[in-house]
């Protein structure tokens, strides 16, 4: 092998290892990224605000054709606001307005979806394991503020 052969060689040897070393930089992930899921891990989901309390917000479609014990919990770091999430990551409300959402969320007539919040408890010595589900709603002052909570059982279960 004469000199400018084992120049390119080299070359060659070098530009393959440096295109190596570099190959995972490169690399796109294809995996969609998940803003919702249909359970949480107490205090230590990745889901939960940075707030305190922490919190992880959901929503519960009760419309027709869609399964009321289905729990969607959105990434809370994420989405700040109930409408932002499900306006980006549930079909039935993408291209929907605001307050075309609100009228189907925060009013018990026409209502197609309960909006809430699991509020966890400080992390404390001794730990204090508990957590409180927050619904949200129009409260009219006349009418007041009644859920029914029989049909919810996944809610509970999922914690």
């Amino acid at each position: 092998m004469g000199k400018t052969a084992f120049a390119m060689h080299s070359r060659l040897c070098l530009f393959l290892c440096m295109l190596y070393a570099v190959s995972p930089l490169l690399a796109r992930n294809d995996e969609p990224v998940q803003h919702w899921k249909n359970e949480i891990v107490y205090h230590d989901d990745p889901f939960c605000s940075r707030t305190s309390p922490a919190y992880i917000k959901f929503t519960i479609i009760i419309r027709e054709g869609f399964d009321p014990n289905i729990v969607y919990y959105q990434d809370s770091q994420r989405y700040t606001y109930h409408y932002d999430f499900a306006a980006e990551c549930l079909d039935l409300f993408m291209g929907m307005s605001l307050s075309e959402y609100d009228s189907i969320t925060l009013y018990e007539q026409r209502q197609q979806a309960i909006l809430g919040a699991v509020i966890l408890s400080p992390r404390q010595e001794p730990p204090f394991n508990e957590y409180g589900i927050q619904f949200v709603r129009y409260r009219s002052p006349k009418t007041g503020l009644v859920f029914r909570l029989d049909f919810l059982p996944s809610i509970h279960e999922q914690i």
